[in-house]
């Protein structure tokens, strides 16, 4: 399964910046970046107390938490990470926070893939493999003392749990009487649990959103309400429907490869309590004979753009593929960084974009939809089951010393907030990257967003803000997501990517032996 780095988007924003446009803020931003890349290139430890350090330091003394009375709280923690999604991760300054309200602790974050670190897409693949691999091993080996935080999304964290190796956390949240059940979204807990086991805690949720070429779409005389179920099969028979209209339509945008739709597939063939699978069956060899008759590929692209789009840019290119004039953020993008001209003009027509990335505004873009693109819907499997996912969840080693601490930390990070922001160089970044599980804090970003004061920063082509929003309908949309069957696709990652990039991309083999060694190495793979 292919995991695209939720910072690219951060990246592709930042190389926007003009210096003749800048304001005082971005001017700070761009000053803040220049920092931490310094800082990445040396090997000396950041001093958040130095004064000439920019960025998010230690917070004055009027704004500092204060330490809990009787505080008797302490000991060490690691975090382990895949990969920092920012230059300073999240879980990070909830890391600062919990320290300062608890001076006894100390807790360091241990990542292996860094936000500056300018790693090949090849090279982030090795060092994702090494850090599954390893964490595996030691986990398997009662080696693990560490909470683990974003697992890097390959961890068979079911069989982890399974064998005992990660702690069933579902007892920590029954049993703990500052949490209830009716602050999370439950059916998102259910979704990342197996056998009833919490073995997975996640912080936030990304749902599988689609989105469609509106303009075909009118065309087709297809009416879908946002936010309809969109099962795959049913976005193969609208994509062929298309195809007939316009002969070099794209499944998807900007060299997004047509295997990626198996990985919201997978769920419907693949029973993790009951061990078993069926991608041999007639079903799945279906699907993957219409895969076949798709098409993909940018031929007039940059390889190194390939797959690097997200919804803005499909929506900029859109617009240009319809001859309209493009909007001055993207205009100076144009003169600025070569990528956004690749990304916008050199796209082909497609038909669908599927994004994870921006789950928090995408359920406020039904509201207020994007002009060419329809959306969003949810993707379900041919089981009509809407895959979720998640960068930032907790799980628990058997083998960590610290048990209490650990839990005390996740608790505060799942904990209800005031304000939902940590203010980074100015801006308000959200505690969590996607929605979170807590209701209360949900339920305030939204009422902020309702405000006109929805987000620190824009992603190219999505709105940072959403004036004249329905905070009620956007919390009712939610319950709506929240009530559709969930399947955690985290947990359904196992390697078989490469069986299907030798069926539909390099047509070595058919779809049955495609379906056929798939089958094969999910046995394995249940069975590891």
């Amino acid at each position: 399964m292919r995991r695209r780095r939720a910072a690219a988007l951060l990246a592709v924003w930042l190389g926007l910046v003009c210096g003749g446009c800048q304001s005082e803020q971005d001017l700070l931003y761009s000053q803040v970046l220049e920092e931490g890349k310094s800082q990445a290139a040396s090997s000396r430890p950041v001093d958040y107390d130095d004064p000439g350090y920019i960025g998010l330091g230690t917070p004055a003394p009027q704004d500092r938490a204060t330490p809990v009375p009787g505080e008797s709280l302490s000991g060490e923690l690691t975090v382990r990470i895949l990969e920092e999604l920012g230059w300073d991760s999240n879980i990070q300054v909830l890391a600062r926070e919990f320290m300062e309200l608890h001076p006894g602790v100390e807790i360091t974050v241990e990542s292996d893939l860094g936000f500056y670190d300018s790693a090949s897409p090849q090279e982030e693949e090795a060092l994702r493999r090494e850090f599954t691999t390893r964490l595996a091993t030691e986990l398997a080996a009662g080696e693990g003392d560490y909470l683990l935080f974003d697992s890097g999304g390959e961890l068979n964290l079911a069989s982890l749990g399974e064998s005992g190796a990660l702690e069933d956390l579902g007892p920590y949240l029954e049993q703990d009487p500052d949490l209830s059940g009716e602050l999370f979204y439950q059916p998102v807990l259910e979704a990342f649990q197996i056998a009833g086991r919490q073995v997975m805690l996640p912080q936030s949720f990304a749902f599988s959103g689609v989105y469609l070429n509106r303009a075909l779409l009118e065309e087709l005389g297809v009416e879908l309400e946002p936010l309809q179920p969109l099962s795959t099969l049913e976005l193969l028979e609208l994509y062929r429907q298309a195809l007939a209209l316009q002969p070099e339509l794209r499944l998807f945008y900007g060299g997004v490869e047509k295997g990626e739709l198996v990985d919201y597939e997978v769920g419907a063939y693949l029973d993790l309590e009951g061990k078993t699978s069926s991608f041999d069956s007639p079903g799945f060899v279906d699907f993957v004979t219409q895969l076949e008759g798709a098409l993909d590929g940018e031929p007039e692209m940059d390889q190194e753009y390939l797959g690097q789009g997200h919804l803005g840019y499909a929506q900029y290119a859109l617009t240009y593929q319809a001859g309209e004039p493009l909007s001055q953020e993207i205009q100076i993008g144009l003169e600025l960084n070569p990528g956004v001209g690749e990304l916008v003009q050199k796209a082909q027509p497609f038909f669908a974009v599927i994004d994870e990335s921006i789950s928090q505004r995408a359920l406020f873009l039904r509201q207020q939809p994007l002009s060419h693109l329809a959306g969003p819907f949810l993707l379900t499997d041919s089981k009509g089951q809407v895959g979720v996912r998640t960068l930032e969840s907790f799980a628990l080693p058997a083998s960590l010393e610290n048990k209490e601490l650990a839990w005390e930390f996740i608790k505060y990070c799942l904990s209800p907030r005031e304000d939902t922001r940590l203010t980074q160089a100015g801006y308000g970044w959200d505690y969590t990257y996607f929605i979170p599980v807590t209701r209360p804090n949900w339920e305030n970003m939204v009422d902020r967003a309702a405000e006109g004061n929805a987000f620190g920063s824009s992603i190219v082509g999505i709105p940072g803000s959403f004036p004249e929003l329905d905070g009620e309908q956007a919390l009712a949309d939610t319950e709506f997501l929240v009530s559709q069957p969930l399947v955690a696709l985290d947990y359904r990652s196992f390697p078989y990517s490469e069986y299907v990039e030798e069926c539909l991309a390099q047509g070595l083999t058919t779809p049955e032996q495609c379906a056929g060694k798939i089958q094969d190495r999910a046995s394995i793979w249940l069975r590891e």
